[in-house]
């Protein structure tokens, strides 16, 4: 007779019981992890150079009348100073997806596909301020119509200030006890593969 047909399926008792079991024998690295957070919060944050400060994220930004806005249309040197408006919203914004990476429940930061054409966006804006600087023009070879410029703007800003409305000291201790809780349920998993990579 086959091994499979002579197997006796597990009570639910039994399953419970190796449960309960597999649980008590994890306990011991759960427990370590615990301990070892409890150190962590008591030192300086060891990714603290890849982002600033939670309350340095999303600063308020500057209000400027729409017409000042689009005052970039014919002036270059507005054109410029709109450039540098749209470069530092999409620096937040990296700023913040590299937090959470590091801070809050796996899953959790801007993902990549979501940066890249920020990132992207971010290359094209940098030429076209190059491009404008050189020409002291607000169009030409290399630059993006000034329509386009200020649509990103209008659109970034909203989607800023969404952001910023919701990142409070608070919001960021209660993403930060979420990841902690996380890193402990995953510790025997974490250790399991640890084990595995030493081989």
């Amino acid at each position: 007779m086959a091994l499979a047909e002579s197997a006796t399926p597990l009570t639910e008792q039994q399953k419970q019981e190796n449960r309960a079991k597999q649980f008590a024998e994890e306990e011991p690295l759960r427990i370590a992890k615990s301990e070892e957070i409890a150190r962590r919060a008591l030192q300086p944050d060891p990714h603290a150079k890849l982002y600033p400060a939670p309350e340095e994220i999303f600063p308020a930004l500057l209000w400027k009348p729409r017409v000042l806005l689009n005052l970039a249309r014919i002036s270059w040197k507005a054109n410029i100073e709109l450039c540098k408006r749209i470069g530092s919203m999409m620096r937040q914004f990296r700023h913040y997806s590299k937090w959470l990476s590091q801070n809050a429940p796996l899953g959790s930061g801007l993902s990549s596909e979501a940066l890249e054409p920020m990132n992207e966006m971010g290359d094209l804006v940098y030429s076209h301020v190059r491009a404008v600087q050189a020409r002291k023009r607000v169009s030409g070879p290399g630059c993006i119509p000034t329509g386009e410029l200020l649509n990103l703007e209008r659109q970034l800003a909203r989607l800023y200030r969404f952001h910023r409305n919701q990142w409070t000291l608070e919001y960021c201790a209660e993403l930060k006890a979420k990841r902690d809780a996380q890193e402990i349920e995953m510790a025997p998993m974490a250790a399991m593969i640890q084990d595995i990579l030493k081989g």
